[in-house]
């Protein structure tokens, strides 16, 4: 009986894959269809209809007919959205507070001007609590937004609701080059930038260490989640037929399908070849890394994954999936590893496993996408959008790294305000006045009139 219950959860878990991996265009094509029967006489789920359909299979035909249905979308918007509504304000303001950081203060400007700051807010699940509680108008008068999406797929409710005819520009990270041209080609204040995620690499604790031994072949930084598509790297291992092949598995220690996935190393027969490890903390992840010849990534579609990189900054090659969806794939070349077809993962690892140590990716990763670097460029986007609004700028963004959650490079620093203080000050209806909020905001030194300072709109 137990063996009968595992093979049928090996069989669900192989169907369900196979059928997700093959599905999307039909469901892109059926929720477009259902947007045009559903839309006359009920906008909100026919708009639901054409953002899912885009997601599904992203093409400049449905980028057109979201981008003139943008008017309907802003005015259905609260229907549109997921997460936060039904919170408690106070939980809802605690986990904003906690996935969002000020990259940079306002300060004072030439001519009693104030000089913008910039916010970042982490995590799509994050972004509803703006919309809901606060008074958007009011804090892009102080700060510039910077979105940081965790999730592939950017025709959704909560990004589209920063789009304004007469608000500030809103950056948004995009590594995928689909989400990147949507977002370019909807024309609005919503201004892509290809870097995300896996450029917020902390490289002091992700590095190489010397004389370190390789005792793994290859290693796979994942959950227990279906999406995360084991079965792929495991039937790859039983075509090698090398009982000395060694896979370090780390993998978060929960997941309703975890037993499944230790049946699918058993029904590929490479259980013996595998050495899992859960719950990790990051420097001993760097230490498995370290130990390991190759990265790979084998899901389809998920937001700009960090593992990949982390394993670059350990001098780690990685492997990834042509067809993923998320990664930018531009930070692949031959210094830092290949992009390669499903069906040739078995030949890659063999390749790997003799040809590791002509790949160098620290060095690459660290003069390209270290979090120093990835701060200059977003300075430099910053710098210009300042320009071309007439807007006082100068540098001075504060490095951030995800560790895993958005934290300083360089740790703490006094700051005028903590961020749920700072939040707080722009809950709806508005509680401080513009005079309040600048002497929160330290614009105004103790004593004086805070009334002469001009923010710019």
């Amino acid at each position: 009986m137990d063996l009968i219950r595992k093979r049928l959860r090996v069989r669900r878990w192989l169907l369900t894959d196979r059928v997700r991996s093959g599905l999307m265009p039909a469901l892109s094509r059926a929720a477009e269809a259902g947007y045009h029967a559903v839309r006359p006489w009920n906008a909100p789920q026919g708009l639901r209809l054409l953002l899912a359909a885009h997601r599904y299979e992203p093409s400049e035909r449905l980028t057109s007919r979201v981008r003139g249905e943008l008017p309907a979308i802003l005015g259905h918007v609260d229907r549109l959205l997921d997460g936060v509504r039904g919170e408690a304000e106070s939980e809802a303001l605690r986990q904003a507070s906690r996935r969002s950081l000020v990259l940079k203060w306002p300060r004072r400007g030439p001519e009693d001007t104030v000089e913008k700051g910039v916010l970042l807010v982490t995590f799509t699940t994050t972004f509803p609590y703006f919309h809901h509680w606060l008074d958007l108008d009011l804090l892009q008068r102080w700060f510039t937004i910077v979105l940081e999406p965790s999730w592939a797929g950017y025709c959704i409710g909560e990004i589209l609701f920063w789009i304004g005819k007469n608000r500030p520009p809103v950056i948004v990270q995009a590594t995928e080059r689909t989400d990147f041209e949507f977002i370019a080609r909807l024309g609005t204040n919503l201004v892509p930038v290809d870097f995300g995620a896996s450029n917020w690499v902390d490289h002091r604790v992700f590095r190489k260490l010397e004389s370190c031994e390789k005792k793994y072949d290859a290693v796979y930084i994942a959950n227990y989640k279906p999406i995360k598509r084991h079965h792929v790297l495991f039937r790859a291992m039983a075509e090698l037929a090398d009982p000395s092949y060694r896979l370090a598995l780390i993998c978060t220690p929960w997941g309703g399908t975890k037993q499944t996935v230790f049946d699918l190393m058993d029904y590929y027969g490479v259980r013996r070849n595998i050495v899992v490890f859960e719950g990790l903390p990051a420097h001993q992840v760097n230490e498995v890394l370290n130990a390991s010849k190759v990265s790979v990534l084998l899901s389809l579609k998920e937001g700009s994954n960090r593992s990949l990189f982390e394993a670059f900054f350990a001098d780690v090659p990685g492997i990834l999936l042509s067809r993923n969806v998320g990664v930018n794939k531009s930070y692949f070349n031959e210094h830092t590893g290949r992009i390669i077809e499903e069906d040739d993962l078995a030949d890659t690892l063999r390749y790997f496993r003799e040809h590791w140590q002509t790949f160098h990716p620290r060095e690459w990763a660290l003069e390209n996408i270290s979090a120093p670097v990835t701060t200059h460029a977003l300075e430099r986007v910053l710098s210009k959008l300042a320009q071309q609004r007439g807007e006082p700028w100068s540098e001075g963004l504060r490095v951030k790294v995800n560790r895993p959650e958005v934290e300083y490079l360089e740790g703490a620093c006094p700051d005028p305000l903590s961020l749920v203080d700072l939040l707080r000050l722009f809950i709806r209806p508005a509680r401080r006045t513009v005079a309040e909020i600048e002497q929160q905001l330290g614009l105004v030194d103790e004593g004086q009139d805070a009334r002469g300072l001009v923010a710019p709109l």
